[in-house]
């Protein structure tokens, strides 16, 4: 993986952290429509909210992905996986050092992975912070229930779909590492016959 493609995979997760705090931010200090219109009218602001973003998104990836592995992974790994965790591990150490093929398309497919991860844990965020600047903010709106209600929702199914990628994504790694290592442990038996 090539360090742009880390630096825009970064940038994609820390933009929905980068919402979440802007949402958080303006939920407990209001919104000032003149202020917010300066400084998206000032270039030079472009360059401090990347920065804050990149910042965002190697945070948000590096707490969800001890989260996940937390949680989910080590399990995953171990239930799934004959020989548990630690032969996956092996596994994917003699198949990523085989096969450049293969571990062009693990690095794609980890980075996929870390995208709907980063935006799983991200749309969380965004539901918890847009719902506390709606309530605390737009209160006086007659059709607040509705507006919350529509937020919550959408995001419940932006997580969702992210959360369901993420697991057929690590299912599939799984399974992929599997099928190579043994076409590989075969392919070295045959050589030694």
């Amino acid at each position: 993986m090539s360090t742009t493609d880390l630096f825009v995979e970064l940038i994609v997760v820390g933009l929905g952290a980068f919402g979440a705090l802007a949402m958080l931010l303006l939920a407990v200090l209001g919104v000032d429509p003149s202020l917010l219109q300066q400084l998206l009218a000032e270039p030079a602001a472009a360059l401090p909210a990347l920065v804050l973003i990149y910042l965002l998104g190697i945070v948000t990836d590096r707490f969800a992905d001890r989260l996940f592995n937390l949680w989910w992974v080590e399990h995953k790994q171990q239930q799934l996986y004959p020989g548990g965790q630690a032969q996956f591990h092996l596994d994917k150490t003699l198949v990523l050092a085989q096969s450049e093929r293969f571990a062009q398309l693990y690095e794609y497919s980890r980075s996929r992975q870390r995208i709907c991860r980063g935006w799983a844990f991200n749309g969380v965020l965004l539901l918890l912070t847009a719902e506390l600047l709606l309530f605390c903010r737009f209160n006086h709106l007659a059709k607040l229930p509705v507006l919350a209600t529509t937020v919550a929702l959408l995001m419940l199914v932006l997580v969702f779909c992210c959360w369901q990628a993420w697991q057929l994504m690590v299912n599939t790694e799984l399974k992929r590492v599997q099928e190579q290592a043994s076409l590989l442990r075969r392919q070295q038996g045959e050589i030694l016959l």
